[in-house]
């Protein structure tokens, strides 16, 4: 075990090294401390925005039914990615010069189609696991792997809680 963990460890070790070096005998001291100061904002924001957002979103959506929270869920966390990648083009919109044409798109009206038509699919998913759902009888496998319960009713309502495939884990630890 311990010579598999070198094996992995001492690559990456290298490469940092390696990366720490070039960084500070080719980066100007100026720009070492804007690198210093854009590190640090960001754990700022991290800690002190968007964790606090991520886990009140959390918390508002445990008042969702179950299966419906699994689709809002991967709207969100898809969307929240698609945003962290098209932010800095939409900051930077208009900061080159008309012959660098990639920032000269509408990269806001582009983001709001992206997640609509991701919140779409996920809304398309959602309906189709509820059709599937309602056509498989309760007392099979398929219905209970799907959450219905033995009287026909599905998790929508909140009222009956579904257990995993083996029963409840929780107790056997």
């Amino acid at each position: 075990m311990i010579v598999w963990r070198w094996a992995f460890a001492a690559p990456g070790i290298a490469l940092l090294a390696f990366g720490l070096f070039r960084l500070v005998t080719e980066i100007p001291v100026a720009n070492l401390a804007v690198l210093g100061v854009w590190l640090v904002a960001a754990v700022l924001i991290h800690d002190g925005l968007l964790s606090p957002l991520v886990l009140l979103a959390g918390r508002t959506l445990t008042r969702v039914p179950p299966r419906l929270r699994r689709y809002l869920q991967g709207w969100l966390v898809a969307s929240a990615l698609v945003t962290v990648i098209a932010l800095p083009l939409i900051l930077r919109r208009g900061s080159q010069p008309a012959s660098k044409a990639l920032l000269r798109q509408n990269y806001t009206a582009h983001l709001g189609l992206l997640i609509a038509a991701i919140g779409g699919a996920c809304l398309l998913a959602y309906g189709a696991r509820v059709a599937r759902d309602r056509r498989s009888p309760a007392g099979s496998p398929a219905g209970r792997e799907q959450g219905l319960h033995a009287e026909g009713e599905d998790d929508l309502n909140g009222e009956h809680p579904t257990t995993p495939p083996g029963g409840d884990q929780r107790g056997s630890e």
